[in-house]
């Protein structure tokens, strides 16, 4: 439109505006149309953008784009990215186009909104700002802000000593910045730790005490169950509940007290010696003399009957076994002045 105006301003160019405008007498010139008002005066006509606005004329880029020579074209556009960074422009090798880069971006800051993943806080945070990040990450403020719960049940197993006994790993878990899910996963894999070592060393003290039964019996024959009696007496003089605090208890090495061959010898030979005829009458720690006589002289009267169950039946040789066993005791209580 400039243009056009140009062209009739220059036309009009002659004596008091030319042959287009007025008389050469100097007559005011007669009105121009409507459509065609002076350049710079009135409302341009309709469709015809305002003076300085519009489409700029080829050529010339709009302002802030990059230069002609490097630009978001097929050829230049990761050079144009990296803007002269070798590492990023080897990295911007793996992408076909910017459309993948764009793609790339908006999914990590989907992982990064969803939690999937995570800033770490920057070196040397204050206090509040750590507090702050922890809050924005899921961590929980403080060590003991940790539950001992996974999926909102409680662990099994925990008594009033287990806040205390978790303390150092729920400190730990805060160092690392771990979240409560994150928390809870790992607890839940060292309850499952903590159940399969109890499972194991159940199953070994099992196994260990079927061996040292078999090696006891072979050790000691038919003395076997007196001996057996023997310890627990020598135990139950310490009181009560001693006998399972002790036999449960272990070794240095981790092996049972129940199990260990030299302990239950040392225990049997320990009662034997106080007591001579425990093993024969077993629960009792005052065995005397006329004691293992009322038993003898039941066992003799039994005797004076050929037809009796000292003789004959199921039992026969059992008294007759318990008999000997009798004789044997009378005869070390004899000695010991019992």
């Amino acid at each position: 439109m400039r243009f056009k105006y140009w062209v009739m301003a220059e036309a009009g160019d002659g004596t008091n505006g030319g042959a287009a405008g007025g008389t050469a007498m100097g007559d005011p010139p007669a009105t121009p149309p409507a459509a065609d008002p002076p350049a710079g005066t009135g409302t341009p006509p309709a469709g015809d953008p305002p003076a300085g606005t519009g489409t700029p004329p080829a050529g010339d880029p709009p302002a802030g784009d990059p230069p002609a020579d490097l630009s978001l074209s097929a050829d230049t556009w990761r050079e144009f990215i990296a803007d002269g960074d070798e590492k990023s422009l080897a990295r911007l090798q793996r992408f076909n186009n910017v459309r993948d880069v764009f793609k790339q971006n908006r999914e990590f800051e989907r992982r990064l909104s969803s939690g999937e993943l995570r800033l770490n806080p920057k070196e040397g945070a204050t206090p509040e700002e750590m507090t702050r990040w922890r809050q924005e990450m899921g961590v929980p403020a403080s060590a003991a802000d940790y539950k001992l719960e996974v999926g909102g049940e409680a662990l099994t197993g925990l008594d009033d000593s287990s806040e205390e006994m978790y303390a150092p790993l729920k400190q730990a878990a805060l160092d690392a910045n771990l979240t409560q899910s994150q928390w809870e996963a790992m607890i839940s894999a060292d309850s499952v730790a903590q159940t399969q070592v109890i499972d194991r060393r159940q199953n070994a003290d099992k196994a260990l005490a079927g061996e040292v039964t078999q090696q006891l019996k072979d050790e000691w024959g038919k003395d076997y169950d007196g001996n057996r009696a023997l310890i627990r007496t020598a135990v139950d003089r310490a009181g009560e509940g001693i006998y399972e605090a002790l036999m449960n208890g272990r070794m240095a090495d981790g092996t049972p007290i129940g199990s260990h061959v030299a302990v239950l010898n040392w225990l049997a030979n320990m009662e034997r010696e106080i007591n001579p005829a425990g093993d024969i009458l077993p629960g009792s720690s005052a065995v005397t003399i006329n004691t293992v006589n009322e038993e003898i002289n039941e066992l003799k009267q039994l005797m004076g009957d050929k037809s009796s169950e000292y003789w004959k039946g199921p039992n026969a040789v059992k008294n007759q076994e318990r008999y000997q066993a009798l004789i044997d005791a009378q005869l070390k209580l004899k000695s010991r002045g019992g």
